[in-house]
């Protein structure tokens, strides 16, 4: 499994960072990612598979390319 408990994910194709708080398998075997995040100061918990996640990477600033008027 590539994520470890303490991370920071998010979706897929998401942009709202996520921790990981477990890492196991649900009553079929499958591996489960569970992970929190804060939406207007409300804890949420979700259970994800793997795949539908990746490491979240906040944007770095394009230095090369600097927004117009800067």
């Amino acid at each position: 499994m590539p994520y470890k408990v303490g991370e920071l994910v998010m979706q897929r194709g998401g942009d709202q960072p996520m921790k990981v708080q477990k890492i196991g398998a649900d009553e079929q075997g499958i591996r489960m990612v569970t992970c929190t995040w804060f939406v207007d100061g409300a804890q949420l918990e979700a259970l994800f598979l793997p795949g539908q996640l990746r490491y979240y990477r906040p944007e770095l600033p394009d230095v090369a390319n600097p927004p117009l008027g800067s």
